[in-house]
């Protein structure tokens, strides 16, 4: 109750006599569901009118109330005008780099901004494009957009997306966005007014090829407006990190086609931007980092929710006046509101920044289509820039579910200088595979402590994979069905030939399950995971028995789920495991020592 119906919040003395010394600062109400607002309107109970005459589009609560008693000598008159502060705690007016209202640092490395919409990408698939673009796009996979490290001055993190641009659709296309409140999408398509701003300032860098930079304009339930002929600027994303300081007046529409519409127009009902590719075939790495809107006169907020941009109205209630003669003299304190932003500054500086490791140019021979049942090895070739990776994993995708790769093709430490760098990968590693799909092939590396950068790049194309030796099965027999069935060994052991495979691996998000597949030779009765550390301490052992099993332990290839309860208290960093089998007497059969990789 009191909680609900709070006015302020106090720090008084607790003995007496006692000498009095403290100093307060960066109040921060934590845990809120939602930033508290007043729950009525304001009044000015002292008869005083206070002026705010600064820019702060948060709602403010001002509440002063001074209970200090004053015995002042007989004879003065004091009269006490109390000071007001403003603290704003939800999207203030902020100052980041130089001045603007900041949208997204991405310092905190997750796939908000500032204004509380999220990151995402698109692509060409509605179409019937078949353009890539990481991170993968919604229609292939619910998962959160990843930023990528580390971002402009060598910090924190920055928004980049690579892939490309196939040919397929006559506009193919890809590109990536930010929205500018948390109900800029579906279903609310809620607007923002930018047009206060007089324009846009971020950071950019890339492959060294033109890119278009969008403001949709779209109505109540996102349609374009503009026929898709949006506002948009063209540039070039540098090899490094470079400043773009963007006057809305550079936007503009192509003629010829589409619906024409005022810039102001559009920048009155904005919900977000868009960083979208430019030409067709075209390989795609893009970063943006730091974005900011300029000029503002005051820092924008999603047009259909109140906010108290000036003339704030203070609460005083002053309880004391002290009265006396025989000293003459007022003293008077006027109230002089301040503003606090509670959104840090940010000042990038690429003085002595370590280079960044950076994956790129991944290509395999033969690609197309890999024929698995065709013994041999497949080349991933991939260039490595600015950092030597000390540790390479490569993966294979299923494209149209990029949650989790399908196969660990390689893992390994080792050293990979700058430069270009070529892996052997064996076809067996996708013995398990289905035939048909389309996959991509993406490149995970990891340098080493101090720096632990990581990089990840896939091909800008997809492949398929068949299997030319599948077996095939012709009954011998005049009547009756022949079933196929593994032969079984008289030995229980776990077939070296086929790779004990985890998955997702590395593991980004230790709240899912992980699978592992192994192949064993004949028909057991459990199987014991066990995790260590690096320094080969047992950590975790599970055992499962054989009917909770993906194929019951049956000859052949089989899965186990290892549950995230088992994970979710795990730190960052490598481990070391070992699947167990046990038949039905007591034999036990022992795989290598695999590989798990923990980024969370």
């Amino acid at each position: 109750t009191v909680l609900q119906h709070a006015k302020e919040i106090q720090f008084q003395t607790s003995a007496r006599p006692m000498a009095v010394d403290l100093w307060i600062d960066d109040i921060v109400l934590v845990g809120c569901s939602s930033c508290p607002q007043p729950t009525a309107t304001p009044t000015n109970t002292s008869g005083g009118t206070a002026t705010n005459t600064g820019t702060n589009t948060a709602t403010r609560t001002n509440t002063n109330t001074p209970t200090i008693t004053n015995t002042p000598p007989p004879g003065s008159t004091n009269t006490y005008t109390p000071t007001s502060t403003n603290t704003s705690a939800v999207v203030p007016t902020n100052t980041p780099i130089g001045g603007g209202c900041l949208v997204d640092n991405m310092d905190d490395c997750d796939n908000g901004n500032q204004y509380g919409g999220y990151w995402y990408t698109y692509d060409d698939f509605d179409n019937s494009g078949d353009s890539v673009v990481w991170p993968v796009p919604a229609h292939i996979s619910n998962v959160a957009f990843a930023m990528s490290s580390p971002g402009n001055g060598g910090t924190g993190c920055a928004a980049r997306m690579t892939g490309n641009v196939t040919t397929t659709y006559q506009y193919s296309f890809v590109g990536m966005g930010t929205q500018l409140n948390a109900n800029a999408g579906a279903p609310l398509y809620q607007e923002t007014d930018i047009s206060s701003c007089t324009g846009i300032r971020f950071y950019v860098k890339g492959n060294g090829l033109q890119y278009h930079m969008k403001i949709p304009y779209t109505n109540a339930t996102g349609q374009s407006l503009t026929g898709y002929n949006d506002y948009k600027y063209s540039f070039i994303a540098p090899a490094n990190w470079t400043q773009l300081d963007l006057p809305w007046n550079l936007f503009t529409q192509e003629s010829g086609w589409g619906t024409q519409v005022p810039l102001t127009t559009v920048l009155q009902h904005a919900k977000e931007f868009q960083f979208q590719t430019s030409s067709r075939p075209m390989a795609v790495d893009l970063w943006i980092d730091d974005i900011v809107l300029v000029g503002c006169s005051s820092c924008p907020g999603p047009s259909n929710t109140p906010t108290n941009t000036l003339g704030v109205t203070n609460t005083f209630t002053p309880t004391r006046t002290n009265t006396a003669t025989s000293v003459p003299g007022t003293n008077t304190f006027t109230a002089t509101p301040t503003n606090t932003s509670l959104v840090p500054t940010n000042t990038p500086t690429a003085t002595n920044v370590p280079g960044t490791l950076d994956i790129t140019n991944v290509n395999h021979s033969p690609s197309g289509v890999i024929d698995i049942g065709v013994p041999g090895t497949i080349n991933v070739n991939f260039n490595v820039s600015s950092q030597t990776a000390t540790h390479i994993s490569i993966y294979l995708y299923d494209y149209s579910n990029m949650t989790n790769p399908v196969a660990t093709l390689y893992d390994a430490a080792g050293t990979w200088g700058p430069g270009a760098q070529s892996i052997q990968v064996n076809k067996l590693t996708m013995s398990s595979v289905p035939s048909g799909n389309n996959y991509v092939i993406v490149v995970f590396g990891q340098t080493g402590a101090p720096l632990n950068q990581t990089d990840t790049e896939m091909t800008p194309y997809l492949i398929t994979i068949q299997n030319s030796s599948a077996p095939t099965f012709t009954p011998t027999q005049a009547a009756g069905t022949v079933t196929p069935t593994p032969t079984e060994a008289n030995k229980l052991e776990i077939i070296q030939s086929t790779p004990v495979v985890s998955y997702p691996n590395p593991v980004v998000n230790v709240k899912q399950d992980i699978s592992i597949k192994f192949a064993i030779t004949k028909k057991a009765k459990q199987v014991t995971f066990r995790l260590y550390t690096s320094a080969s301490r047992l950590i975790r052992e599970i055992t499962v028995q054989d009917t909770k099993v993906t194929n019951q332990l049956n000859p052949g290839l089989n899965s186990i789920t290892i549950s995230k309860t088992y994970l979710s208290d795990l730190s960052r960093g490598t481990y070391y495991y070992v699947i167990i089998v046990q038949d039905a007497k007591g034999n036990q059969a022992k795989s290598s020592v695999e590989k798990i990789v923990i980024l969370k």
